[in-house]
């Protein structure tokens, strides 16, 4: 948590035997952050994180990342503007 606006963040795994407490104390220490910047993931697979909450978006021809919601609204646009095209030549 306290690495997570670092440019360099870090994971930390709490290793022990059931019934150590190792969800109490991350708790405790979760409580002294914002509460819009602290989510608690517990038995997730390895594929937990692809599908994590937030913008879905895909890299471009230069390595940039571009939102997938604005592509498909400009794709719908250009599909409204052909089909009005289409209607006018019939």
């Amino acid at each position: 948590m306290p690495s997570a606006i670092t440019n360099n963040p870090l994971s930390l795994a709490a290793n022990a035997p059931s019934g150590e407490g190792k969800n109490y104390v991350q708790c405790k220490v979760a409580e002294n952050f914002p509460k819009e910047d602290v989510r608690f993931l517990t038995g997730m697979t390895d594929k937990a994180l692809f599908h994590r909450a937030g913008k879905l978006v895909v890299k471009n021809g230069i390595g940039e990342y571009d939102d997938v919601e604005e592509i498909v609204k400009a794709h719908d646009a250009r599909i409204e503007d052909l089909q009005c095209e289409n209607a006018t030549k019939e």
